[in-house]
């Protein structure tokens, strides 16, 4: 029995990555990409916006890496994989709180006004802290015997 049930193993290891490696590609191409997530975008963003932008690709890929790299090297490694998703965690509410903070900022905290992208990203990002939050919590894990 692995230490890592599948839906965690499949979710942190396959999905997690993918959704990564989208925001790799948001921020790369985010002249592109920020006109629909912003009312009133502007593009090409200022220098100060391009070099958190060019950060945060690099800081993406980082968590691509430990995504589908770290966890499938160590994989029965529980405390690995917990550390991980708590630090995710941090960046899943960071995103969330961003989102909301720009939507105050917009005047458009009321749900009834949301487009698909404001649903997509608070609910994708919600859904994907929660996920991380019952694994750290060790929800559906296996119980272990200390001594």
């Amino acid at each position: 029995m692995s230490a890592i049930p599948s839906f965690y193993r499949i979710f942190f290891t396959f999905v997690d990555p993918v959704l990564s490696t989208f925001g790799v590609i948001m921020h790369l191409q985010s002249s592109k990409i920020l006109p629909n997530y912003a009312l009133t975008p502007a593009i090409p963003p200022a220098t100060e916006t391009r070099l958190v932008l060019d950060a945060l690709t690099g800081f993406f890929a980082g968590l691509v890496f430990l995504q589908a790299v770290l966890l499938r090297a160590r994989p029965n490694d529980v405390v690995v994989w917990k550390c991980v998703q708590a630090a995710t965690i941090l960046v899943d509410v960071g995103m969330v709180g961003g989102f909301v903070r720009a939507l105050g900022n917009t005047g458009r905290l009321d749900t009834g006004k949301w487009r698909p992208e404001e649903w997509s990203n608070v609910g994708i990002n919600s859904f994907v802290g929660i996920v991380r939050t019952l694994f750290v919590l060790g929800v559906g894990m296996p119980k272990v015997k200390t001594y």
